[in-house]
Order: structure tokens, then C-alpha cells, then sequence
């Protein structure tokens, strides 16, 4: 079942802006331009959310908001009072009252729906599943990150290959004349033969 909202406000500018964010909300709007009219309004229209501009003519957003608190029908209606951005706005008079909020025109149409969501909940889908469609679109956000693409990080560095390749490998010069002792000390002493005649005969 659609919401109602009935608004009352002596602009048909804020009318047709109010109603063309709204519709998107699936909310009904009923509007008026004077406060004895809205008063007049809220058996019939049966609102779920008011919102009344403070300076309404015949009786003003306060006295409304006061008459709609007063009556035990209307005790928990929600009431949001509009004040121009230039207009004074008597803060204390609206709490003393019983207001629920002020709206600040012009309208911003993302306040006017955070503020209607509020009161009145998350919009109802329409007959067509548009807005059933819309929510369950993924987000952007639900792409993946570029974050998660391998980082050049994760490439083989320089540094992890072996460090010889790198270098060109220097050789020690061999110490030539220590090879030689080495073998020399290495090699069997020759053995002298007994019959060797070449040993002078003893005396």
C-alpha cells in the first residue's frame, strides 16, 4: 500500500517538485495552499507524513502542528515543518509544539527523501519491479578493485636471481712454482741400486 503525505504550502513550485521526487518513493502526495485547508485535509486524505510551510495563510505551519498534536486521531502524525532558507524559524516554538523536523527550502531532493524514509520507510516497489530491479543491481563498488590485480611485486626481482650471473667470475692466478714443490715432494724417492758399480770400491 502507497504512503500519503499531504503537503501544504502556498508555492505550486515546491508542489510539483516535492511530488515529482516523491513519486519515485511510491508516495502519494496530497496538496494544499492554506492551513484550514490541510486541517480540513487530514480526515480525507488520511496522511501518513505532513509537511507544512511555517507561514502558511489562514493558519500557520505552527498552529497546524499544534492542532494535529492536540487531536487524539492525529496524536502520533508525524509533522515536518518547511521555512525558506532567508525566513526566521522559531526552533523553540516547533518543539514546544511538537514538530518532528524542519525541511529548508529550497528542496534538496536527496534530504527530502532521507527525511521521508525516515518517517515513512524504504520506498514500495512498484507494480513494474523497477525498484526491486534497482536494489538488486550490483553496486560499483562490488567491481573488482584495481588492487586486486597482481602487483608488480609479485614479478621474480632482479635480486633472486643468482648473483655469479651477474658478475663476471674472476680466476686466481695459480702459483706455478708451488705446483711444482708440491709434485716434487709428491713423487717417490729414486732407489738406489745395490749393484750399482758406479760406488768407488773400498780401500
Amino acid at each position: 500500500m502507497k504512503k500519503r503525505l499531504l503537503l501544504a504550502d502556498p508555492s505550486p513550485s515546491v508542489e510539483r517538485k516535492i511530488a515529482a521526487v516523491l513519486v519515485s518513493e511510491g508516495i502519494e502526495v496530497t496538496a494544499v495552499t492554506d492551513g484550514y485547508a490541510a486541517e480540513r485535509s487530514l480526515d480525507q486524505c488520511q496522511p501518513d507524513l505532513v509537511l507544512a510551510d511555517v507561514f502558511l495563510l489562514g493558519k500557520s505551519g505552527y498552529e497546524l502542528c499544534r492542532s494535529i498534536k492536540q487531536d487524539p486521531r492525529f496524536a502520533g502524525l508525524p509533522v515536518v515543518l518547511l521555512v525558506g532558507s532567508f525566513e526566521p524559524f522559531d526552533a523553540a516554538a516547533a518543539a514546544r509544539l511538537g514538530a518532528d523536523g524542519k525541511l529548508t527550502k529550497p528542496i534538496e531532493p536527496a534530504g527530502l527523501i532521507d527525511m521521508t524514509r525516515r518517517f515513512l520507510g524504504a520506498p514500495v516497489p512498484s507494480s513494474d519491479g523497477a525498484e526491486s530491479r534497482l536494489n538488486s543491481e550490483p553496486a560499483m563498488n562490488t567491481e573488482p578493485a584495481l588492487s586486486t590485480e597482481p602487483a608488480l611485486s609479485t614479478e621474480p626481482a632482479l635480486s633472486t636471481e643468482p648473483a655469479l650471473s651477474a658478475e663476471p667470475t674472476t680466476t686466481a692466478p695459480i702459483d706455478q712454482s708451488a705446483d711444482i714443490e708440491l709434485r716434487a715432494a709428491s713423487s717417490p724417492l729414486p732407489i738406489q741400486s745395490a749393484t750399482d758399480t758406479s760406488a768407488p770400491d773400498p780401500a
